[in-house]
């Protein structure tokens, strides 16, 4: 039995067929390198080969062996933890929620967040990766349809939006690009400068034209952004997708990006709404380990008693977690933020049992992307800083901000999961046709029939040498 054959046969007792081309090439590598050893210790070809398949033993038993190992992996409590944290989250808004209507956006927006969430995790990751720059394509013409149509749009026309709508749009849309990104730079790999200055690129572009048609009202979501785009675009230095100096590169790449937070911090410090931050301190220092409490606020010379949730506007902005802390209690909102990080730590733990280098820098932009996010509500929602200038922050999964967008981010980590035995730590992202599919495979079984017929002739060989030499 030849080697193909061998692998032929194996990769048949393998239901999971996306897995189909890492085991055949992990085969392939392991019985060359047992061919060339036999060849060393003196087998001609032929033999060598013949005694390496030999030695794998029989395809059948290591194909269903494979087969066992090789099966999508799903992370049941990585789901089971998001949807709950999602409902309760949901739960707990709308005891705050003003009107019906704000109860309905609430559920909404939990419910359509998690079917998304479940769609992207069904969805193989390789093929969003395949049409990154057609997908990245579509994102740049909505967002500036989207700016156009507020721009010229009259008041009174039906494509006409207010700002905040508009604005909700552009970024949502945005954010999108985050796990596009390591598809599209993922095709410079085996570039020198030329392939990372067009990462660099796709970047600072975007990210300029976001900043400077949202006119600064969003230099925090800008940051965070490109925080993500920066993870990724070191991860592919880190892994060689670029014949370039790593560490020079990437002290320079982060040098230049501390500026951002730099700049921001110091706009930071010149937006500080004093009379928030008292009123965020005030609540604070009320705060009971569980029930709903209330502060008092001094009116004509009266403390009039004031729900605690009722004391900043709304409910479910960047105070979201001051909000639950005051209705439910400090515990109950230690409880949910713990519940969140452990969701996104738990993110990260099954994406470090990863191997495909892609999957890992996709992942990993959107993980830090909620991270980020995260850390900056945390801080601004309890007073360490406020972000009125420069654009709200949310919490996710909890937050009504973002929710979706979270979701979505989360259920491409559980696909990358899901794929973790199917792919190597390479993998062809390019978009192929099902005529180029078929004529690859009609190339590897015209492959196959060709190595089965030089080892007929070999054999045919060896057994005339040894009629000759019986012979004599």
């Amino acid at each position: 039995m030849s080697m193909e054959e061998y692998i032929k046969m194996l990769l048949e007792q393998v239901r999971f067929e996306k897995a189909h081309k890492a085991i055949g090439d992990e085969i392939r590598a392991h019985i060359e390198e047992q061919i060339e050893a036999n060849v060393s210790d003196g087998m001609d070809r032929v033999t060598a080969e013949k005694k390496a398949v030999e030695d794998m033993g029989d395809p059948m038993e290591v194909g269903m062996s494979l087969d066992r190992v090789h099966r999508p992996q799903v992370a049941w409590g990585l789901i089971i933890a998001a949807m709950t944290i999602g409902t309760v989250g949901a739960m707990i808004r709308m005891t705050v929620a003003y009107s019906e209507y704000d109860e309905f956006v609430i559920a909404a927006n939990a419910f359509f967040g998690i079917s998304l969430m479940l769609l992207a995790f069904l969805v193989d990751y390789t093929t969003i990766l395949k049409y990154s720059k057609l997908l990245a394509a579509v994102l740049i013409v909505g967002m500036v349809l989207n700016q156009a149509i507020y721009s010229h749009g009259p008041e009174g026309n039906f494509l006409w939006q207010p700002y905040s709508s508009t604005r909700v749009v552009f970024s949502t849309l945005f954010i999108l690009f985050i796990p596009l990104y390591s598809g599209i730079i993922y095709r410079y790999r085996g570039q020198a400068y030329k392939g990372l200055i067009k990462a660099v690129l796709w970047i600072v572009i975007p990210c300029m034209y976001m900043d400077s048609r949202l006119e600064g009202h969003a230099a925090l979501h800008v940051m965070m952004i490109a925080l993500s785009l920066l993870a990724q675009l070191t991860i592919a230095i880190k892994k060689g997708w670029f014949e370039i100096p790593q560490k020079k590169v990437i002290a320079s790449l982060w040098a230049a990006f501390a500026i951002f937070p730099g700049n921001l911090m110091i706009e930071l410090r010149n937006c500080f709404p004093s009379s928030k931050l008292i009123n965020v301190r005030h609540v604070m220092d009320r705060l009971k380990p569980l029930g709903c409490w209330v502060v008092y606020s001094n009116l004509g010379g009266k403390n009039v008693a004031i729900a605690a949730s009722n004391y900043f506007g709304v409910a479910t902005g960047e105070h979201v977690l001051l909000y639950i802390c005051s209705d439910w209690g400090w515990a109950v909102g230690l409880a949910v933020i713990l519940s969140v990080i452990g969701l996104i730590v738990f993110g990260f733990i099954a994406l470090s049992k990863i191997k495909n280098q892609v999957g890992i820098a996709m992942g990993s932009g959107c993980l830090i992307w909620l991270t980020a996010n995260a850390v900056a509500n945390l801080l601004s929602g309890f007073g360490l800083f406020l972000t009125t200038y420069v654009g709200d922050t949310f919490f996710p999964f909890i937050s009504d901000s973002n929710v979706i967008v979270s979701y979505v981010f989360l259920g491409i980590i559980l696909s990358i999961y899901k794929y973790k035995n199917a792919y190597s730590q390479h993998v062809d992202i390019e978009a192929q046709s099902g005529v180029q599919l078929k004529l690859l495979n009609y190339e590897l079984d015209i492959k196959l029939r060709k190595e089965v017929k030089e080892e007929k002739k070999a054999l045919i060989k060896q057994k005339m040498g040894e009629i000759i030499y019986d012979k004599k």
